[in-house]
């Protein structure tokens, strides 16, 4: 096979490979909720800036002053001038297109004829200057799909010192199941890359949920352990295969906000996010964010590679 044709190939399986991603937030635009390049959401929908007031003392924004990562851009940030004592869910409003570019990607409802499913995976970037992680301090996520019994809930928060990853369902199914960190001694204004994914073993139904985290721009292998903070498995199944007790998924593609949090009114902080992604699989890698000169370096090679692969070719004719 000739050269051209190895980078075709070796271009086609990164297709492939990144094909489950169908969300993703990089934050490069002003938040003013048209989607595309140009806005805070890249792919899959559209964002806008949510809760900040007088009243919750914490505000929204985009910047640019000190990326989390070297050669980064643009990033979400949160100031909580610690004035308040309330749940504040402060933060990135967004606005799925559909079902398929939300969490309710993970949600598959097999009816009768077996277990529901949940797989999927979710990742972002986070720094803050002050992380005690204290009782729910921080909500990075917190969606409420409930109505009544027949829904699926999950929150990502912090917990007495710790991360947790819970899922939860209504009373008609009883499911539940979290992984919580030991407790984490983070270090202040460093940039951490937080991932969990949810998987359901199709022969049990049973749902395994794990939480990673790696210090840096550090990308997170979901099949190794050396990143993975917490894991669980629930103790029973979605649904059971005979019953139908579940009608509806997270509800997330009606609009959800990322960067939620309890502000506590003596502690003031200031809390950045970046590169928020939803996968509706478990990926096999959560990538680190590109940097400008990576990028420019691979499609650099690309072309050399190419007119040197058209050049062999050349000479082989001859």
């Amino acid at each position: 096979m000739n050269q051209p044709s190895l980078l075709l190939l070796s271009m086609a399986l990164a297709h492939t490979a990144s094909a489950a991603l169908v969300f993703q937030a990089d934050f490069n635009g002003t938040g003013s909720g048209t989607g595309g390049a140009s806005d805070m959401v890249t792919l899959g929908g559209t964002g806008q800036f949510t809760g900040t007031s007088s009243s919750s003392n914490v505000y929204s924004s985009i910047s640019s002053s000190t990326p989390l990562t070297t050669g980064g851009g643009n990033y979400l940030s949160l100031d909580d001038q610690g004035q308040s004592s309330s749940y504040s869910p402060t933060g990135a409003g967004f606005s799925p297109n559909s079902a398929a570019s939300s969490f309710d990607s993970w949600y598959t409802d097999n009816g009768t004829s077996g277990f529901d499913t949940l797989n999927g995976g979710v990742d972002f970037f986070f720094r803050s200057t002050d992380v005690a992680l204290s009782t729910n301090q921080f909500r990075f996520l917190a969606l409420y799909g409930i109505s009544g019994s027949d829904g699926l809930r999950f929150n990502l928060l912090s917990n007495n010192g710790a991360l947790r990853f819970e899922f939860l369902t209504g009373s008609s199914s009883a499911v539940s199941v979290g992984a919580s960190s030991g407790i984490l001694n983070l270090s202040a204004n460093t940039t951490y890359h937080i991932a969990s994914t949810m998987e359901t073993d199709g022969s049990t139904g049973l749902i395994t949920v794990k939480l990673f985290l790696a210090e840096g721009n550090t990308a997170i292998d979901t099949s190794s352990n050396t990143y993975l903070i917490a894991s669980a498995t629930s103790s029973s199944a979605l649904d059971d295969g005979s019953t139908d007790t579940i009608t509806q998924s997270f509800n997330s593609a009606n609009g959800f906000t990322f960067g939620q949090y309890y502000n506590d009114n003596a502690d003031t902080k200031v809390t950045d996010l970046d590169q928020f992604r939803i996968y509706d699989s478990i990926p096999a890698e959560f990538s680190a964010i590109p940097e400008p000169e990576t990028l420019a370096l691979n499609f650099g090679s690309i072309a050399l590679l190419a007119a040197f692969g058209l050049k062999r070719r050349a000479r082989s004719i001859k």
